[in-house]
């Protein structure tokens, strides 16, 4: 074998060696997106349980608050202008926790609806015939694509995610205010 074409073997080596390292991290950054698409699809199924398990404490509190409802029935005549008072604070609270109870299970019944993720359009890019171009120039196209669809899901998501932490929050604040309701009534039977 002469230099000439050791040096052409060489070169040859070189640009299969460079094609290869070209298509590996075009194949790498495109995993790299199918597996944030996918992660933005996990995160949805995260959300959905976390509904679930705030509408199971829904449950609770509902048992809750229909049990402040009906020890309200027990309380007597007013006495005095204390009693009377703490049984108008009672019945206001009641009214207060009743309606945040049924605005959060409002919202977390909305949040139940299926949520209309973007998805990466195969028919585009068929019209477009990326099929037959390089695999870098479609790689390029289809992650541009993929990171429209990544983005705009995300921002589904984190909606949906600010509605369930609202939900949360006026869970605690049922909580609470049925918490306060029963110390208000032990001072109402204690009067």
């Amino acid at each position: 074998m002469n230099t000439s074409e050791e040096g052409e073997n060489k070169m040859s080596e070189n640009t299969k060696e460079s094609e290869l390292k070209e298509e590996t991290s075009e194949l790498v950054i495109f995993d790299a997106m199918k597996a944030e698409y996918e992660h933005c699809v996990q995160r949805a199924g995260k959300l959905d349980n976390k509904v679930y398990i705030l509408l199971t404490v829904c449950a609770f509190v509902f048992v809750l608050i229909t049990t402040l409802i009906e020890k309200a029935s027990d309380f007597g005549m007013p006495q005095n202008m204390t009693k009377e008072s703490l049984i108008i604070v009672y019945w206001l609270l009641i009214v207060v926790d009743v309606v945040a109870f049924c605005v959060v299970l409002a919202k977390l019944v909305v949040l139940l609806g299926s949520i209309n993720f973007e998805r990466l359009d195969i028919g585009d890019i068929l019209e477009n015939n990326i099929i037959e171009e390089r695999t870098k120039t479609s790689v390029k196209y289809i992650g541009t694509k993929y990171w429209k669809c990544i983005n705009d899901n995300h921002a589904i998501l984190e909606r949906q995610y600010e509605k369930m932490n609202f939900c949360v929050i006026g869970l605690v604040l049922n909580v609470t205010i049925s918490l306060v309701l029963s110390f208000v009534c032990v001072l109402i039977t204690m009067n």
